[in-house]
């Protein structure tokens, strides 16, 4: 079944490139780049890419732990979360990912 809102936002191509420069964004971040220093970022970019396929309409499982279990370990703050949502934001834009409506 077509996914009317993952044809809006490019296609699987688009989104992994998307989620690709927001990964390579987010390393090199001074403020949250240090959550990931150990990280796969591969692995990263794979399943965050499963994770915005299925929650644009994608027939894609997600195949990694809970989100719940991955991030309890982490002292997330709010300025944290925050500063992630602006680099993915910075990501869609140069990629000219329709904004939400």
């Amino acid at each position: 079944m077509p996914s009317p809102l993952l044809d809006l936002a490019g296609g699987p191509d688009t989104l992994r490139a998307v989620v690709r420069d927001f990964y390579d964004t987010v390393f090199a971040d001074l403020m949250i780049g240090f959550f990931f220093r150990h990280a796969d970022k591969e692995r990263l970019i794979a399943h965050e890419l499963e994770v915005a396929l299925h929650a644009l309409g994608a027939d894609v499982p997600y195949t990694g732990r809970p989100l719940r279990a991955v991030h309890a370990p982490h002292p997330i703050m709010g300025g944290h979360f925050m500063r992630r949502r602006k680099l993915l934001a910075d990501a869609m834009e140069r990629h000219r990912l329709p904004a939400a409506a």
